[in-house]
């Protein structure tokens, strides 16, 4: 699992074109983090993966959420199932 943060929001070319590129390739639009809790990000990050998408974008995250993800990748170190995920996190503005 490959995480990549975003740190800096204001970077709109990066963020849009990982948008349209994401979107277009999985179907799958991105995920607001406002929408969850720091548990609640990795459980809809954990279900959307398990559901085969193998590049996520999320938007707006706080560090709360970036620690717990962060956490997840390091609990699922010894597992081979998400070897090629990659979760590009957005810092909130």
């Amino acid at each position: 699992m490959q995480i990549q943060v975003i740190a800096n929001p204001k970077n709109t070319d990066v963020v849009n074109d990982l948008y349209r590129r994401i979107g277009k390739e999985t179907g799958r639009p991105a995920v607001s983090a406002g929408a969850y809790g720091a548990r609640g990000l990795v459980t809809i990050l954990w279900v959307r993966a398990e559901g085969g998408q193998r590049e996520i974008l999320v938007m707006d995250c706080d560090r709360d959420q970036i620690q717990a993800v962060l956490e997840w990748r390091s609990e699922m170190e010894e597992s081979v199932e998400f070897d090629d995920l990659v979760i590009h996190l957005v810092r909130k503005a």
